[in-house]
């Protein structure tokens, strides 16, 4: 990990085109935010998720603390073939996480929201069909206000 939660404000933003939604042969997992592992769901973490079996095709936010998550769907759908602006602001207590999609809060999550070092984190997993699956990435930023600067 890299970013420490808790220690200011913390904000990341993601503009990312899915190309095309899972069908029930054809599934996948899709993970952006922050997170302590690759290749798998975080142990610890705060992310925007997308699992067309679990969720329909809307966006899930979560958190994860020591694997307890918190995790709401979103009324906002995902459509094919669309550029998103993800976005995810920790307050500096890291006790409030806000998610956005396209500069519009969609949910706010308070309990779940770990406190040690993470680092960035995408993650696109197939879990039915062998089809490969494409999500394009066009920019990422991050920024940290420290609460004590250096």
């Amino acid at each position: 990990g890299g970013m420490v939660l808790g220690g200011g404000v913390l904000t990341q933003e993601w503009d990312v085109f899915v190309t095309t939604l899972g069908v029930t042969a054809q599934q996948y997992d899709l993970m952006l935010g922050y997170g302590d592992v690759t290749g798998s769901e975080p142990a610890n973490g705060v992310y925007f998720y997308y699992d067309n079996g679990a969720s329909g095709n809307f966006w899930v936010i979560k958190t994860s603390a020591a694997s307890t998550k918190t995790s709401t769907v979103t009324a906002t759908a995902i459509t094919a073939n669309t550029w998103y602006k993800l976005a995810i602001n920790i307050n500096a207590a890291a006790t409030s996480v806000n998610f956005l999609v396209n500069d519009t809060i969609v949910g706010t999550i308070t309990t779940n929201i770990p406190t040690l070092p993470l680092a960035p984190y995408f993650g696109i997993i197939k879990t039915a069909g062998t089809t490969a699956r494409t999500v394009y990435i066009d920019y990422f930023a991050m920024k940290q206000i420290l609460t004590t600067p250096r």
